[in-house]
């Protein structure tokens, strides 16, 4: 009985990728990284509210919704997520972007997925998840919207650099000719 609750815990490592993006991304801020980085908690009362991502973060020219997920399988279930409709909404408005990084844990990689592409390209085709191999198709087809972190597995754990995600995002750089910024990490 203790194992599997061990093994259990094992697997719950959301909150946990959300520290490690927190963190990534205030090392960025303290190394003088224009970014800035606001956590949104749900509010527990009689009635949760939820909220429509993890975090915000701003990066000129963009405000950005950032919606932490990991998972121990080869998929993602988006469509299931609560925060799906909610960022979709925050998508509509000019200046957001808005999207979920997903921690495939066992694959040891971190995409980021906007919400404008998953709407576009899988909802619109009935596609409800969503796979490492559909996302590296998606990259080697030059599709804007999916973007592998860089990033180095240290244990089991991510250890990412996010600004070329960032850098991404502000449309700064292509997925085709992405240059990984930092390499000396």
């Amino acid at each position: 009985m203790l194992e599997e609750r061990f093994d259990l815990m094992a697997l719950d490592r959301g909150k946990e990728f959300e520290g490690m993006f927190k963190e990534a991304t205030m090392k960025l801020q303290a190394e003088g990284y224009p970014v800035d980085i606001t956590r949104l908690y749900d509010v527990i009362g009689k009635k949760t509210l939820s909220q429509p991502a993890d975090f915000i973060c701003y990066r000129y020219p963009n405000e950005i919704y950032v919606e932490c997920k990991s998972t121990n399988d080869t998929s993602f279930a988006y469509f299931s997520q609560p925060q799906y409709p909610r960022l979709i909404e925050r998508a509509r408005m000019q200046g957001v972007v808005a999207g979920m990084l997903v921690w495939f844990v066992k694959a040891k990689r971190v995409f980021w997925v906007d919400i404008n592409w998953m709407v576009g390209y899988f909802a619109s085709n009935g596609i409800k998840s969503y796979t490492v191999g559909r996302l590296e198709r998606a990259i080697s087809d030059g599709i804007k919207g999916v973007f592998e972190v860089d990033q180095k597995t240290v244990r089991v754990n991510p250890d990412m650099h996010l600004e070329s995600l960032y850098n991404y995002i502000a449309g700064e750089i292509s997925p085709e000719n992405r240059m990984y910024v930092r390499t000396d990490r």
